[in-house]
């Protein structure tokens, strides 16, 4: 990318896959929670509560317990290396835990247990589109939130949301390196297509691909199409007449794999190259034989390459060790999610100038200032959004190639 673009402030937009996180925090002594509620064990002394609203059943299930293994994961290792310390005292991170079950209305009344009968001052979750309502009650309470859905990185640090934080790479940063991994691996390319569902991430991230793509001088046309359409080959079939070189499929991995039934009978020959916007390595072996392809998942590391980045191999390793008393495969997207803001988190928390844990303020400002050891790097936020590195795999037409590559951001 060019020294001038690089040098650009990562602007705050949508992101692909909406998934939420929120991160809470309580003084002792939480109350026992309502139905499908899980408590981690809540170390002896004094505690600050992590309070976790997450789908344990229904439609994000599969975000559940991974999700849950992230947060616990970050919270033992805060308290294993001495836990927080505020006004001469010591706190340990203990994490509580209310299934939403996926619908929007258990979402709030489980947000509404942890903040007004808790008392807790910094939440976690929920997933996805059942984010906005908890977002607006958190606000309101004047609750710091944590939060990896799509909406986080637009309104964290607004004047509406001084205390939310986005979780997760913004968009800007996603698309440059989509861009740049392009220019890495495929540098003669000159013709790229963008598709993608015509809802609010579409809407926001496909200005930022031709805002980002004529800097970089590439032709770029982006193919929306409405976000209920199940048959895409009325879109590919236009895709195929504009003639890419590569297909930017996406924004998340369940609408990156929906084009894959109907690449060659829409006219897609193997010669084209397809950026899976959110679906992993493992995704693109399975459902794409004999086409080469880029793995741009939606978050820092890609755990299924044969070789994962340093960052993501020891994150990897660390979550393996935590489930196996479980006897669970780590699910290690869904862990990562959560990983990096309650690490960062606990950092604030150390960094704070204030003795009272419940000074939300304070800590919120910390956020913006301390450094951690994220699953793929080190992580810091500016403006309530973090900066992190981004794995990115491209995968030759055999798939005997594979080359995995580390694009840092600006400032990251």
């Amino acid at each position: 990318m060019t020294k001038k673009h690089l040098q650009r402030r990562w602007r705050s937009l949508l992101l692909p896959t909406v998934i939420a996180i929120a991160s809470a925090t309580a003084i002792a002594g939480c109350g026992s929670g309502g139905g499908g509620s899980s408590s981690a064990e809540a170390p002896a002394g004094k505690t600050i509560t992590i309070g976790l609203v997450w789908s344990l059943s229904g439609e994000f299930a599969p975000y559940g317990e991974p999700g849950v293994d992230g947060v616990k994961l970050a919270a033992e290792e805060v308290n294993k290396a001495g836990g927080i310390k505020m006004g001469g005292k010591t706190y340990k991170l203990a994490v509580k835990v209310l299934d939403d079950r996926s619908n929007p209305q258990t979402a709030v009344a489980d947000a509404n247990q942890f903040i007004r009968d808790d008392g807790i001052k910094y939440i976690a979750g929920p997933i996805s589109t059942l984010a906005a309502s908890v977002m607006k009650q958190a606000a309101t309470a004047k609750v710091l939130q944590l939060n990896a859905a799509s909406i986080a990185n637009e309104l964290a640090g607004s004047s509406e949301y001084p205390y939310l934080f986005a979780t997760l790479p913004g968009p800007t940063q996603r698309v440059e390196a989509t861009i740049d991994a392009i220019k890495t691996f495929l540098p003669s390319v000159k013709r790229i297509a963008v598709v993608g569902p015509d809802e609010a991430t579409g809407q926001a991230l496909f200005p930022v691909f031709e805002e980002v793509a004529k800097t970089e001088a590439l032709e770029l046309k982006t193919f929306p199409y409405p976000p209920t359409t199940t048959d895409l080959s009325t879109t590919m079939t236009k895709v195929a007449a504009d003639d890419p070189e590569v297909i930017v499929a996406g924004f998340s991995g369940p609408d990156a794999e929906k084009i894959f039934p109907v690449l060659e009978s829409s006219g897609i020959g193997k010669n084209v190259t397809l950026a899976l916007w959110g679906a992993s390595y493992e995704a693109g072996i399975k459902g794409l034989p004999g086409r080469s392809f880029i793995a741009d998942p939606m978050i820092g590391g890609d755990f299924t390459v044969p070789h994962p980045s340093t960052g993501a191999t020891n994150f990897k390793a660390k979550l393996a060790a935590f489930v196996a008393p479980k006897q669970l495969t780590p699910f290690a997207t869904g862990a990562e999610l959560l990983y990096d803001g309650v690490v960062q988190l606990g950092a604030a928390f150390n960094a704070a100038k204030t003795s009272n844990p419940n000074d939300v303020a304070a800590v919120a400002e910390a956020m913006n200032t301390v450094t951690s050891q994220g699953a793929n790097g080190v992580v810091h936020f500016s403006k309530n959004n973090p900066l992190t590195g981004l794995d990115v795999t491209y995968v030759s037409a055999n798939h005997k190639t594979v080359i995995s590559k580390h694009f840092t951001p600006a400032g990251g």
